[in-house]
């Protein structure tokens, strides 16, 4: 009798059964373990990604027939719901006691002992299935689903749940492959959020339940391309499925964050140093010591973010460019060259991931003494350091806006200049922007980002045909169109530097888009 009929194997089971054996036919190729060096068809393999590439491309019939040999061999010691619910990922249904071996006493699969490393296929785009298991794949039973919706309500989730923000440089042979991973391991947890994928890696911030961040970032860890992340790379805050109003958007672009530069001519690998939220602190506070000694000082303080970032959060003492796009660095830089001559240049963003390339651009200027950058930005060190030098709130790219560390309000309201520092998008339908406008602007009707947005939001109002309703308006607000691109910094007797500003006018009120997700 076929197999498939005598055991009612299900796809599921097959695959379950597959992996052992990929597991096992690699771990039989492998010469040494430190460091780890595989041996196959005369060719000697020092990386497990390219063990497992090899090994799937080039001996996927082996791999087939050996599938079905341990298809037979398990059929008399399990049923199918008993082979599936012991063969199951660690935490579906019962747990699994037997974690780690390869094993179970009845002979039967056990995918925890099953390497990570399993090429996920020969199709160049592979289709995940809701039936996939994979190590980085976990599957999540509707039962378990049911018990987070119960635990995690409408009125809960934002409390209860967690935010991960995160990013990984790495080479990705097939980011189509890697997307659609990602948007299936999103929809089995029931996370909202955004997810860039290149060629150059992963960067994304999602959010939802506690113990579904969790098993996001196990199964991340988990994948072959992602092994050498730990948990230190995840930065977490309290938030949820209600901090991305737009569910979950996974998408692939040239850069996991737009520097506006290919990724081949200025990368990731040549960054500069990084430095623990600790160095960073002393860095920090040497810089700031030699200032209140009026001493003149060797180092370049620099926020990279964008200005409506650090309007609200600040390092005292920092430059803070006062320009919208990070795509515009390139250029800040090129303008701005005599500010980094010679100098030590001490740099810092939110998460750390826009200091990587743009260091590597300050970099490949070849004009700076040497380039430091804070690791895992102002998000890791706020956690060491909540009542450090850091001022203000943490800008971030999801519907919070910001995350408050402190007490201190260092923006203004754009409208009356009382101390306020809550973002709410601009009244305007046409306007993307973030306006700062305090409770008694707001009830006064101020609540756009400058007068040009007011006119066009009464226009919008009282369209008497409908059509001016549903027009999509593809005009710059004042406040952009007036925005000086690219600011030239000036130096002055310490070698500090201060954005240069119009005497008698107040900065720019407008902001960026908040619709992509930056670290």
């Amino acid at each position: 009798m076929d197999v498939d009929q005598d055991m009612k194997v299900t796809i599921r089971m097959r695959k379950i059964a597959r992996k052992k054996v990929f597991a096992e036919t690699v771990a039989a190729k492998q010469l040494t373990s430190n460091p780890p060096e595989w041996k196959c068809c005369n060719h000697c393999f020092r990386s497990a990604i390219d063990i497992h590439k090899h090994t799937s491309l080039e001996h996927s019939e082996e791999i087939d027939s050996k599938t079905m040999d341990a298809l037979k061999k398990a059929r008399t010691a399990c049923s199918t719901s008993k082979y599936i619910l012991e063969n199951a990922e660690p935490g579906e249904g019962q747990k699994n006691k037997h974690q780690g071996s390869r094993e179970t006493p009845n002979g039967c699969v056990n995918p925890a002992g099953v390497c990570a490393g399993e090429s996920t296929s020969k199709r160049r785009h592979c289709s995940y299935s809701e039936d996939d298991v994979r190590p980085w794949l976990p599957m999540v039973t509707q039962c378990d689903a049911e018990d987070e919706e119960s635990r995690c309500d409408k009125k809960s989730r934002t409390k209860e749940g967690q935010v991960l923000l995160f990013y990984k440089y790495v080479d990705l042979a097939d980011p189509a492959d890697i997307c659609e991973w990602q948007r299936e391991l999103c929809r089995r947890l029931h996370l909202h959020g955004k997810i860039r994928i290149a060629r150059e890696g992963l960067n994304g911030t999602v959010g939802g339940a506690l113990i579904s961040t969790q098993q996001y970032m196990e199964a991340v860890m988990t994948h072959p391309y992602f092994t050498d992340m730990n948990i230190e790379d995840f930065k977490t805050s309290q938030g949820g499925h209600d901090s991305f109003l737009d569910g979950l958007v996974v998408s692939i672009h040239q850069e996991i964050v737009p520097m506006g530069m290919d990724p081949m001519l200025v990368s990731f690998k040549d960054a500069g140093c990084h430095l623990t939220p600790a160095q960073f602190h002393e860095e920090v506070q040497r810089h700031r010591n030699a200032k209140e000694r009026e001493e003149k000082t060797n180092t370049v303080f620099i926020d990279c973010r964008n200005f409506y970032e650090s309007r609200i959060g600040i390092f005292p003492d920092a430059i803070t460019p006062d320009i919208r796009k990070f795509s515009y660095w390139p250029e800040y830089v090129d303008k701005n060259e005599a500010v980094f001559a010679d100098k030590k240049v001490l740099m810092y963003c939110t998460g750390g991931i826009r200091c990587e390339r743009g260091s590597a651009y300050l970099r490949s200027k070849g004009i700076c003494k040497e380039v430091l950058q804070l690791k895992g930005g102002i998000h890791r060190y706020l956690d060491q350091y909540p009542d450090g030098f850091f001022r203000g709130k943490l800008f971030v790219f999801d519907n919070r806006y910001a995350i408050q560390t402190n007490q201190d309000v260092i923006a203004e309201c754009f409208h009356c200049s009382k101390p306020w520092d809550e973002y709410e998008p601009c009244s305007s339908k046409h306007c993307h922007q973030l306006v700062l406008s305090c409770p008694s602007c707001r009830t006064s009707g101020l609540t756009t980002c400058c007068r040009r947005c007011a006119e066009l939001a009464l226009d919008y109002a009282s369209g008497e045909d409908g059509k001016t309703k549903t027009k999509k308006r593809k005009e710059e607000c004042t406040c952009t169109k007036n925005r000086e691109r690219i600011p030239v910094e000036k130096l002055d007797s310490s070698s500090a530097c201060s954005a240069i500003k119009v005497d008698g006018v107040k900065p720019c009120r407008g902001t960026g888009s908040t619709r992509d997700v930056q670290s």
